[in-house]
């Protein structure tokens, strides 16, 4: 054979070398995620995500022209080099949906996530809005200016949310009569927010530790017959409402995987009954909790149109749901007055005062001093037909624990319940001291701290006069021996079983108060 007929092949490049290892891009417009082990993620013909297995997106890559079949010299076809670049380049460590933000892929703590879709934002639009007016001042108008406090936390919610914000707001509370409007109230604030809601009850009172679902949804809503009225679950509930308040980070915890925390925008609701045990699902009313709600007294009202069967109640919602709009197009132009604003969460917060009233009688210090009236230690005995007198009482947080845990019968039980550790008592005393002034004194010497607990009818006295009776007692109770930790209830009608009690009978001006062991009416009740 002539070597001059012979053709020797030109060492190939570097790129004809690679050239099968390229994988082929994606189809234009083609997004997919896949989620191991086994799940991918594609939109359907409207644009939504949509769980598919392997099988679905390689239909889908064969649909926009790429081939299953494996060509002379390539390692693979068409559409297994699509499936590894969808695994290798957008894999995803979690998918699901987060309160307030738009679909699209985030990065988050626990690796990406694939957030399938945004909330439902309604556009504000000029239309009348007549019936949800009516329905809004019907359940809402009345005192303290609660509709124009209600239009004012829906508005910083609402903007908030198209903002893409996560900007804290506070937790409503809606307490009134039954099947007076409340949760419809609450459907409708889920609708403003996206459309989307969920029940947080048993995340938020520690009867499971499982909260996926919440993170979808912009509204938690409450209501009363998924409360509990123990108290420790209360309390956890509280600490909950902060968290979701001040806007701190919301965790994370589906079952199966590990915990993370991550920011979505929230909103609370809680729809109670107006008796005492309803309102026991409320968390406990103190200063940490009180500046993070806005609690409404509502009422029963008639209704613009008839709602008394399933047919009318339908056709009152769909009207309602058609004027949406139009209060938020209402809204985008209200201002919220000026002495209602408020820097942190744009409208200053609110709690009824009947509310407060019920919810400060649920406390733990309430208990207390319902015990305090109960012992009998601010009133003396009457003898025969004579009204009981009032009385004062001085002494440690000690000498009162002790005595109404183990000198009086009538108190024992409760109160070794509720004074259950050394300085229970002196916390207690501390919060009725705020709450009470006049009702519970501090009092100090030098090297000792003292407590003046007075009856309802004395708390018109200066704490002067109040110290002056009970220092010219102190001599005669020390000649007698009487100690708060010592001594039982006796018959003597002027010595109290007290470390020292003196009764004012001569200085007690005539007051309409209330019956020996309950408590007073209000914290507004001791204020002036």
């Amino acid at each position: 054979m002539d070597d001059q007929n012979i053709t020797v092949a030109a060492d190939p490049t570097e790129a004809e070398k690679n050239e099968w290892k390229q994988l082929p891009a994606l189809p234009d417009g083609f997004e997919a995620y896949f989620l191991p082990p086994n799940t991918y993620y594609i939109k359907d013909g409207r644009g939504e995500w949509m769980a598919a297995n392997e099988k679905t997106v390689i239909r889908q890559l064969k649909r926009l022209g790429r081939s299953g079949k494996t060509e002379d010299g390539e390692p693979m076809s068409e559409t297994e080099a699509a499936l590894l670049e969808i695994q290798s380049e957008g894999r995803i460590h979690a998918a699901g949906n987060v309160a307030g933000r738009p679909s699209g892929v985030v990065e988050t703590p626990a690796g990406r996530r694939l957030i399938l879709a945004g909330p439902r934002i309604i556009t504000p639009k000029d239309v009348p809005w007549d019936h949800l007016r009516q329905f809004l001042e019907g359940l809402l108008d009345g005192e303290a200016d609660q509709l124009i406090r209600f239009h004012g936390w829906m508005k910083v919610a609402h903007e908030t949310l198209c903002s893409g914000q996560i900007k804290a707001g506070q937790v409503l509370i809606l307490a009134g009569p039954p099947d007076c409007g409340k949760s419809l109230l609450q459907k409708i604030i889920t609708e403003l927010l996206g459309g989307r809601a969920a029940e947080p009850y048993q995340f938020m009172s520690g009867e499971t530790q499982f909260n996926a679902d919440l993170v979808a949804a912009e509204h938690h809503v409450v209501e009363d017959e998924f409360g509990s009225t123990d108290y420790r679950k209360r309390k956890q509930f509280a600490a909950q409402i902060k968290m979701v308040a001040t806007g701190a980070g919301q965790r994370i915890h589906a079952k199966g995987h590990d915990a993370y925390t991550m920011d979505s925008f929230r909103r609370m609701s809680i729809s109670v009954n107006e008796e005492p045990e309803n309102l026991m699902v409320l968390p406990p009313l103190d200063d940490s909790i009180e500046d993070k709600l806005l609690a409404f007294l509502v009422r029963t009202f008639k209704f613009s149109l008839p709602t008394g069967t399933d047919d009318e109640r339908s056709a009152f919602w769909d009207t309602i749901r058609k004027e949406l709009p139009g209060y938020l197009h209402f809204l985008r132009s209200w201002e919220i007055p000026e002495k209602l604003r408020s820097r942190r969460h744009g409208i200053k917060s609110f709690v009824h005062p009947q509310i407060r009233e019920a919810l400060s009688a649920l406390t733990p210090e309430e208990s207390l001093l319902e015990l305090i009236y109960e012992s009998g230690i601010l009133y003396e005995l009457g003898v025969g037909n004579q009204a009981r007198k009032p009385r004062a009482w001085r002494g440690t947080q000690t000498e009162l624990a002790n005595l109404l845990m183990d000198h009086l019968r009538n108190t024992s039980y409760s109160a070794r319940a509720l004074l259950n550790h050394p300085s229970r008592c002196g916390i207690l005393l501390e919060r009725l001291s705020r709450d009470y002034p006049k009702l519970v004194r501090k009092a100090r010497t030098a090297d000792r701290r003292w407590w003046i607990i007075v009856s309802e009818e004395l708390q018109h006295l200066p704490d002067e006069e109040i110290r002056r009776q009970l220092d010219a007692r102190e001599p005669v109770r020390q000649a007698e021996g009487q100690s708060a930790s010592t001594q039982g209830p006796i018959a003597e009608p002027r010595i109290a079983f007290s470390a020292c009690a003196v009764d004012f009978t001569s200085v007690c001006e005539p007051v309409v108060g209330l019956a020996g062991g309950v408590r007073p009416t209000s914290p507004q009740a001791n204020a002036g």
